[in-house]
């Protein structure tokens, strides 16, 4: 994420200076490849190079340079996802990177429950219909989808804190604001099994009534609806950073990042909230679907 912001900003420098990438490129004595590498994001650079590349453009405000360097410096480090990196996807490591920074997320499911809202048991559940595999690196995996929730969790505390105190915590900042739209397949679909799935319902009771999140299922009584031939998930950052729409399919993963390409993804995901429930009729639904799996109540 940080290479990408410094890229993006490196981008609009140079283009106001009136530089080719070219000329940029021979100032660091390289192609002008590695320079649209460097401004999508998908390499780091050095600080001292930033440094060069600011006197080619003609800049010499030492606040701006010191800020750039430190985005070049924080984009050189190994994210706390790194340690995963020998049983994911570079794609997907992308992914893990941009959702660990995003400030908003809005995700879109229609067969499965997110990686996000999962309890343990239902993702270990979901990994054997995965195809065969070394099991230590399926753990791994699972582990994973654990640590990704750990923004979640500080969601909780921050609601447990409030309780227990008339007055806001002092310096809780709230780390993410998540709307998520489940189609109600997914609730019904019985992964696991009947413990796993009332462990997973109860799971989402409580996180719907966390403080920044948003949770709506699309009822089957609802029809058809725009979106459901795919789920994705919409990254929006604070500051300047555009937001990216990532959608993960079995041949690959596929980000849209430019603004004609993320818009289409916006207008579905406020025709889904529209026709979904509203998020106390969400937690109602919720609610009698956990009574039903424990009744044994059959599925039409």
């Amino acid at each position: 994420m940080r290479r990408r912001s410094l890229g993006a900003r490196l981008r609009d420098i140079r283009e106001k200076a009136g530089v080719t990438a070219d000329e940029a490129a021979t100032a660091l004595d390289v192609h002008s490849s590695t320079i649209y590498r460097i401004e999508r994001g998908k390499v780091g650079i050095k600080p001292r190079d930033v440094k060069t590349l600011l006197a080619r453009y003609g800049i010499d405000d030492d606040d701006q340079l010191g800020e750039l360097e430190g985005l070049a410096r924080e984009g050189r480090q190994r994210g706390w996802w790194a340690k995963y990196s020998d049983t994911i996807s570079p794609p997907y490591a992308t992914y893990i990177g941009l959702e660990s920074e995003a400030n908003y997320l809005y995700i879109y499911d229609a067969i499965i429950i997110n990686g996000l809202l999962q309890t343990r048991a239902y993702a270990e559940a979901s990994f054997k219909f995965a195809p065969a595999g070394d099991p230590k690196q399926i753990g791994t995996r699972i582990q994973l989808r654990m640590d990704r929730q750990e923004r979640l969790r500080l969601l909780k505390e921050g609601a447990e804190l409030r309780d227990q105190s008339d007055d806001e915590p002092t310096g809780q900042a709230r780390p993410l604001q998540l709307w998520a739209v489940i189609d109600e397949a997914a609730l019904r679909r019985m992964i696991g099994g009947k413990a796993v799935m009332e462990e997973q319902l109860s799971h989402l009771i409580e996180i719907a009534q966390y403080d920044g999140v948003t949770l709506q299922v699309l009822p089957f009584d609802g029809g058809a609806y725009p979106g459901m031939l795919g789920t994705f998930t919409i990254l929006r950052f604070a500051g300047a950073d555009p937001d990216v729409v990532y959608v993960e399919g079995k041949t690959g993963d596929v980000y849209e990042e430019t603004e004609e390409q993320v818009r289409p993804y916006w207008q579905i995901f406020d025709s889904l909230r529209a026709a979904a429930l509203s998020p106390v009729d969400t937690l109602e639904r919720l609610k009698q679907r956990l009574r039903d799996v424990k009744d044994g109540v059959p599925d039409l």
